[in-house]
């Protein structure tokens, strides 16, 4: 029998050595193999959290404006809708408005609602008051009308509907970025209406001031009026389980109410400067 020789012993290392590493490679492939399967099942059983864009704790959703209102709503920065409130609106001022009756004999003499304590007027005074109501109806008409293109032009619906709070004429919802006011309030004539609407435009501004018309408002850190002006709104029952935080925004509404003006330019200030950004 023949010994080994020098090249048996090297080959028989040299196989040694490989059957060795593939051993090796055999288990190095075992656990990434079964550390992928593992780590993919992970992958696939894991919640990947997807944000929710254009909304916020503090904001909303944009709604698409076809889909602000119900059927029964009217828009009313629309042809038919300005139509509609007006028709609304001339129920409340015609009751300010003096009637002229004219009697079979030609004679014109006219109705007119007294205020507690006045006495008797001539025929030129309720001529010369009537002047002053239309100037004022014209004035408030044309002053609503600006001010629902500026609401309208910074994305906002202005309708009359359903306010949806029990005792409120009118309700600015971030949520849904529409203002409603009831059929009600739009019978009182068009200073009640310009009055609710100013309001309600703040608090746009408010929400703007937050980030934009679909933000929760926040105050706009106005000179508040002499508390005379609102105390005895706030101390009413739509506001009695509200919080210091609204009753301090509706503040700011109630001071600034009556002052069209002021209601446009922080409609303005903070509504237009925010789309501005956004584009």
């Amino acid at each position: 029998m023949r010994g080994l020789g020098k090249d048996d012993i090297q080959i028989k290392k040299i196989s040694s050595l490989i059957l060795k590493s593939n051993k090796k490679f055999i288990l190095i492939f075992f656990i990434l193999f079964t550390s992928s399967i593992f780590f993919s099942k992970n992958i696939i059983n894991h919640k990947i959290p997807i944000p929710q864009i254009g909304k916020t704790k503090n904001s909303f959703k944009l709604v698409e404006e076809a889909e602000r209102l119900s059927i029964e709503e009217v828009n009313m920065a629309t042809n038919y809708g300005f139509k509609t409130a007006s028709l609304l609106m001339d129920r409340g001022d015609n009751k300010l408005r003096p009637q002229v009756i004219i009697d079979e004999l030609g004679s014109k003499r006219y109705r007119y609602i007294a205020t507690k304590g006045e006495g008797s007027k001539t025929r030129k005074q309720v001529e010369r008051e009537a002047e002053e109501i239309e100037k004022k109806i014209r004035t408030s008409r044309r002053r609503t009308k600006n001010l629902l293109k500026m609401l309208r032009d910074v994305g906002v619906t202005v309708a009359i509907g359903n306010p949806g709070k029990a005792g409120a004429a009118a309700v600015w919802s971030p949520k849904i970025q529409t203002i409603k006011i009831s059929r009600q309030k739009m019978e009182e004539g068009s200073q009640a209406v310009l009055r609710v609407l100013n309001h309600e435009g703040i608090h746009v501004a408010q929400s703007c001031k937050n980030g934009g018309i679909n933000y929760k408002p926040i105050p706009l850190g106005l000179k508040l009026s002499p508390s005379e002006i609102y105390r005895k709104q706030i101390a009413s029952k739509i506001y009695e389980k509200s919080s210091k935080q609204i009753k301090k925004l509706e503040k700011e509404a109630y001071s600034y109410e009556f002052s069209n003006q002021s209601t446009l330019y922080l409609i303005k200030k903070e509504c237009e400067r925010k789309r501005a950004f956004e584009s």
